[in-house]
């Protein structure tokens, strides 16, 4: 019965999509899409304080050139065409072994945020899905004077708009943290892709953008 309402479901939407006229499939048409960084004009990260080490460790073995994620490595950021933010719970960090809270660590830097706009455009110049998102991440944690390490690392939607007809989702996932440095003085790394879907009765289209950051501060958009 359900292989009988799949298939049901795609002869469906393939008559739907044939009876759609020329003006209506140009319409639900995707022509452009662009991706770009945009001026960051929040004050509120300007306001945030560097972080002192309040959990000092004294019998935990702490391997300092070893540098694994303490957090998440997936997570949805637009569900139903709604953002989804946690950002006290979905975020990843490049830390050292042996480490399980950031609060461990001391020297803590001021978060560093960039903002990056997507926007699709249909035949007619309409601009039919507008998505802003904000990467975000804090840099500098050392060890005992060793290391620059990264924690709160995550990409959070700032804005949404989707025009009728169209359906949009997102998610976020951390394939890779490395070590940047060398064994005596490690550098975090963390790759972070966000990945999104536009659809119509007319085609999906997914696409990726990914990032790298690193425990000197580093922010850099992936070709």
């Amino acid at each position: 019965m359900k292989k009988l309402s799949i298939v049901f479901a795609a002869i469906f939407l393939t008559i739907q999509a044939r009876a759609l006229s020329q003006e209506e499939q140009a319409y639900l048409t995707i022509d452009t899409v662009t991706i770009q960084e945009i001026p960051d004009e929040s004050p509120l990260l300007d306001k945030i304080e560097t972080f002192d080490q309040v959990s000092p460790i004294k019998k935990l073995e702490v391997e300092v050139d070893t540098i694994i994620n303490i957090g998440k490595k997936i997570w949805v950021i637009v569900e139903a065409g709604r953002p989804v933010v946690n950002i006290e719970l979905n975020t990843a960090s490049a830390m050292p072994s042996g480490i399980s809270n950031w609060q461990q660590l001391a020297g803590w830097k001021s978060p560093r945020s960039s903002i990056f706009r997507v926007s699709y455009s249909n035949l007619y110049g309409m601009n039919v899905v507008d998505f802003t998102y904000r990467v975000i991440f804090t840099y500098g944690g050392n060890f005992n004077g060793k290391g620059h390490y990264v924690t709160g690392a995550t990409i959070v939607p700032s804005s949404l708009d989707v025009a009728w007809g169209f359906t949009f989702k997102a998610q976020v996932e951390i394939p890779t943290v490395i070590n940047l440095g060398q064994v005596e003085n490690p550098i975090g790394g963390i790759q972070m892709n966000v990945n999104w879907v536009v659809g119509s009765v007319l085609k999906q289209s997914q696409t990726r953008a990914s990032y790298f950051v690193d425990g000197l501060g580093a922010l850099k958009q992936l070709d």
